[in-house]
């Protein structure tokens, strides 16, 4: 039978083939649910990801780095950045320091306000500007205030961000010279962390070495990322405690080492500070207005060291000035710090418990029992970290100098004024005395709601009994000295005697 439409074979596949492109065009033109899409794309097409943009924080830090992907870190607020000011002073030690002034190309400054961070932009350098929760810190922070606590745990958490972003840092306070190049002395053979020190007892691996976070470097790997991690946690339960203070009680409380933390603590020698007063021109590298309350007298003290560094090569010997505004810097007390209340509260536990001890003049002599005591804790087993949580009761206006110069706890206890260099009847009374105003005061802390343990100690065989401990280690047996000096004192003296 022939074909009844009278259709050729050609014209059939040229029907065909038109209905086959209409039908796409339909199913093009045709709307299909979002889902259905979605499905359509991730089972049947290849996905094709474009690579994330790089954070502003990531640009930062590769513009600001070494080769190495090490970065030189520091923070800046409106009032470091005026003229004349701490800005200034840092990068003007760069310039005159021993081949360093190529390291400003390296720094990424940490601007805490915008103001900083347009004077930041202004000079050329690496700007990055961080969020900060405890509102404007454009001012001056001083030391042990709120703002300044609150700024070194955002610090804090801030480092561990760039760590995870796989770079190294050097951390350095804005308050720190930079009179030679430090990486000569900062060669890392395997540590995680190099940490400068307030007391620094001579062994470089020795976790007994009491630490200070103006200046340190961390190597960006999964061990330090988690330490971190874990310091910063540690602010929940600090109770009010600096980010310094916490780091040494995870110090005293072995965490280094029992999460494989290799540190190395750096020498005074070539890191120093201003609670040093000798420096070998040799060596030091970097000085830290350490010791000094305010911006002002860090200023005045950093400005006279920079000019002594200046005559170094024209001199054969630097005659390094004293820290006299850094001295007097903690003879200006806030009121709130005169309130013994506020004193309790900062500086007890959650139990309201607090450490309290009584120095005088005598205690705060060079080499006197006061520096005994501090080595005493320094040394100890996990015994470091508790000095920051002492108070230091002061019954003399030298004492109370010394005291707050070293940065501790320090409350002014009033007294009676007696003599008690008259002999040994005058110092039998002059101790009566003492106890009874210890005791009044001790009442006084029991009435505030406080709980205490009150400590004191004996220089003369404290030295004895702390020389064997420090050269022992913890394992072997330790021959222990007679208290002779203590037998000695509690013999009656003669003039008693009739």
């Amino acid at each position: 039978m022939g074909n009844p439409w009278n259709w050729s074979d050609r014209s059939v596949g040229f029907i065909i083939i038109s209905l086959v492109i209409l039908t796409g065009v339909i199913m093009c033109m045709w709307p299909v649910k979002k889902d259905v899409t979605l499905f359509f794309h991730s089972e049947h097409l290849p996905m094709t990801t474009k690579e994330p943009s790089p954070s502003a924080l990531e640009v930062a830090l590769e513009e600001a780095a070494l080769p190495n992907r090490t970065v030189i870190l520091t923070m800046l607020n409106k009032a470091y950045a005026e003229a004349d000011g701490l800005l200034n002073l840092f990068l003007q030690s760069f310039h005159e320091g021993e081949n360093t002034e190529h390291l400003i190309r390296h720094i990424l400054f940490l601007t805490v306000d915008q103001v900083a961070f347009y004077q930041c932009l202004d000079l050329n350098l690496h700007c990055y500007k961080i969020g900060m929760d405890s509102g404007d810190l454009s001012d001056e922070v001083l030391y042990m205030t709120n703002s300044f606590i609150d700024m070194m745990w955002t610090r804090t958490h801030f480092l561990s961000e760039v760590l995870r972003l796989g770079y190294s840092f050097i951390f350095t306070d804005m308050d720190i010279l930079w009179l030679r190049n430090p990486f000569v002395n900062l060669k890392h053979q395997g540590e995680d962390m190099l940490l400068s020190c307030d007391g620094y007892n001579g062994l470089p691996y020795d976790d007994r070495n009491s630490i200070n976070t103006g200046f340190f470097f961390v190597a960006s790997n999964n061990k330090t990322i988690k330490f971190l991690d874990k310091w910063y946690a540690a602010r929940n339960n600090s109770d009010g405690m600096k980010e310094q203070d916490v780091l040494n009680y995870l110090k005293s409380k072995g965490e280094f080492r029992k999460m494989g933390i290799r540190v190395r603590y750096l020498d005074l020698e070539h890191f120093s500070g201003m609670c040093q007063t000798k420096y070998d021109a040799k060596k030091v590298t970097t000085v830290h207005a350490n010791c000094c309350r305010t911006m002002r007298a860090k200023i005045l003290d950093l400005t006279a060291m920079l000019k002594a560094w200046s005559t170094i090569n024209s001199t054969a010997e630097v005659v390094w000035p004293r820290h006299k505004a850094c001295h007097d810097s903690w003879k200006v007390s806030r009121p709130e710090d005169d309130e013994l209340k506020t004193a309790l509260k900062f500086l007890s536990n959650e139990n309201r418990t607090v450490i309290i001890t009584i120095i005088n003049k005598s205690h705060t002599e060079e080499e006197g029992m006061l520096d005994l005591f501090l080595k005493g804790l320094r040394g100890g087993k996990e015994t470091d970290y508790l000095i920051d949580r002492i108070l230091f009761v002061a019954v003399d206006q030298v004492a109370l100098s010394r005291c707050t110069e070293m940065q501790l706890n320090c409350y002014k206890l009033e007294m009676s004024t007696r003599n008690l260099s008259q002999g040994p009847i005058s110092e039998l009374n002059g101790l009566v005395d003492d106890m009874w105003t210890k005791s009044y005061f001790l009442r006084m802390v029991l009435k505030l709601g406080y709980s205490f343990i009150f400590t004191q100690a004996k220089i003369s065989d404290l030295t004895a009994v702390l020389n064997i401990w420090l050269r022992s280690d913890g394992v072997s047996s330790v021959k222990w000295p007679k208290h002779k000096a203590c037998l000695d004192s509690s013999k009656i003296p003669d003039e008693l005697r009739a």
